[in-house]
């Protein structure tokens, strides 16, 4: 896909959006462990993972304000940068 002429954002949004990654059925708490692995290359901390969940279960977010935290957070934006030096 990169060699498509897709950005990474368009990549990690079509990993998220994709019909494969819906039809796993994801609760909110694998969808977190998931951003968690696919964005920051981890597994979640407790703390942030609780965090995540809340506002999820609570309905203050949505998996794709969720998502957009992730895709713009400070680490993923590093994580980019090591693979284009």
């Amino acid at each position: 896909r990169i060699q498509d002429g897709m950005t990474p954002y368009q990549l990690a949004e079509y990993f998220v959006h994709c019909d494969e990654f819906i039809s796993q059925g994801h609760d909110n708490e694998s969808f977190i462990l998931v951003m968690y692995r696919a964005f920051f290359g981890r597994e979640a901390e407790p703390t942030g993972k609780a965090f995540w969940l809340a506002k999820l279960n609570s309905g203050e977010m949505n998996r794709r304000a969720v998502f957009e935290y992730f895709v713009s957070s400070d680490e993923f934006q590093e994580i980019l940068r090591s693979f284009s030096l």
